[in-house]
C-alpha cells in the first residue's frame, strides 16, 4: 500500500527544487518553507545535502515559498504557477549573507 501512494504522488503535479550557492554552484541543504500551507501542523521540508534536491507534490495553484539556510540571504518566491501534470522546475541561487553578525 505504501508504494502505491508514494507511486500516486509521484505522478502529481508540485515542484521540484534545486538550491545552490550562487558563488560556487554549490548544492545547499535548505528549508524550503510554503508559509500558506505548512504549519505548526504541517512539517517544513528541506533539500538533501548532497544534490540540494526537494520535490514536493502539490496541487495546481499559485504558491509563495520561503527558502533559507543559516550564513546566506533568505530568497523569497512569490507566485510560484504549479501548473496540471507536470513538475514545476525551481533553480534557486542563494547569496551568502556577509553582514556582520549582531553584537
Amino acid at each position: 500500500e505504501g508504494v502505491k501512494a508514494m507511486m500516486a504522488h509521484a505522478t502529481r503535479p508540485g515542484l521540484a527544487v534545486h538550491v545552490v550557492d550562487a558563488d560556487t554552484a554549490t548544492p545547499l541543504a535548505a528549508h524550503v518553507w510554503l508559509p500558506r500551507i505548512e504549519n505548526e501542523m504541517v512539517s517544513r521540508r528541506s533539500t538533501d545535502a548532497t544534490f540540494g534536491h526537494l520535490w514536493r507534490p502539490l496541487s495546481p495553484g499559485h504558491y509563495e515559498l520561503i527558502i533559507s539556510r543559516a550564513g546566506f540571504k533568505t530568497a523569497v518566491l512569490s507566485n510560484v504557477v504549479v501548473a496540471d501534470g507536470d513538475w514545476t522546475q525551481l533553480e534557486v541561487q542563494l547569496r551568502p549573507d556577509l553582514s556582520p553578525a549582531p553584537k
